[in-house]
């Protein structure tokens, strides 16, 4: 969206010069002009499919049940009665790493789910416990029934002859970079001063909307870091006591080691991120099977 807005703004700024100023001709301006149209286009079938306002309230769903399987979780960490918490600490050894997914963007969030869908079964016994099979279930017909009519509806937009949203943006800038080339040539080979002056005026106008659109998306970035922030300081809440179980086991110093909060990898292949507090050398750790930390080399990448 941002980028469709961002050409179309530029558009109106460059079209409103004297063509013969910038050296731009009607057939290059109308190409952009259809470049930003198919992109518009695009935008306009996903918001108008029959599908998106389904699939908006589905992802609604899914997110407050993950809120709720995962706010049982955790409040049983905290019960009085030492065979729910126990039960409740093993769920959260497998699973987890999966909290915070409902903050996701779309794509992975389902895949991200699939994964889950598949770990729980590690942990049955104690989701009975918690009365939360029923949830599991709710959670995966949600998430059966948000693929088919995403995928539906890719097929439906395909029909339409649009092309993809990368190959679309693709082909809008490269026409935009050829008119930067033709606007920046005028310049330099410009011989009228008013000519030259009317060139600055429209460059500093386009760095303008460039700033004011950069601006949008950077906000948007910080949003998302501070949701990623939130989930970096649960990991470290929920899983330094296995650190300091890892250090007391190993004779180590307490406090030599501390979690990033950084995770990758779900379920049981899930590698927590930690750094030695001595020397800033990053560690990473896994989970083995009765729950506790282990030191997990990862595998350097060949040059």
């Amino acid at each position: 969206m941002l980028h469709m807005q961002l050409n179309d703004m530029l558009y109106q700024v460059v079209s409103a010069v004297p063509k013969e100023t910038v050296n731009l001709t009607d057939k290059i301006l109308k190409e952009w002009q259809n470049k930003i149209a198919v992109e518009v286009e695009q935008n306009n079938a996903l918001s108008a499919s029959q599908y998106t306002k389904q699939l908006q309230t589905l992802n609604v769903e899914r997110d407050q049940i993950l809120i709720h399987f995962f706010s049982i979780i955790r409040s049983q960490c905290y019960s009085p009665d030492a065979d729910m918490r126990a039960a409740a600490e093993r769920v959260n050894v497998i699973l987890g790493s999966y909290r915070g997914i409902q903050r996701e963007g779309i794509e992975s969030k389902s895949g991200h789910i699939k994964g889950l869908l598949e770990d729980v079964k590690k942990c049955t016994a104690e989701l009975v416990k918690f009365g939360l099979n029923g949830t599991v279930n709710q959670l995966r017909e949600k998430n059966e029934k948000f693929d088919q009519l995403d995928m539906q509806r890719s097929q439906d937009l395909s029909a339409e002859n649009l092309p993809n949203a990368s190959k679309a943006r693709l082909e809008t800038d490269d026409v935009f970079m050829l008119i930067c080339q033709y606007i920046q040539g005028s310049y330099l080979f410009s011989k009228n001063d008013d000519d030259k002056r009317a060139i600055v005026h429209l460059v500093d106008g386009m760095n303008g909307i460039v700033s004011t659109i950069r601006t949008s998306y950077r906000n948007g970035i910080s949003q998302r870091r501070n949701g990623d922030e939130n989930r970096r300081q649960e990991i470290r809440q929920s899983y330094t006591p296995l650190l300091r179980d890892y250090e007391s086991s190993h004779s180590l110093r307490e406090g030599l080691y501390a979690l990033t909060g950084k995770v990758t990898g779900k379920g049981t292949l899930s590698t927590y991120e930690a750094k030695n507090v001595d020397n800033e050398e990053k560690v990473f750790f896994r989970i083995d099977k009765v729950g506790n930390f282990y030191l997990f080399e990862k595998k350097k990448k060949r040059k």
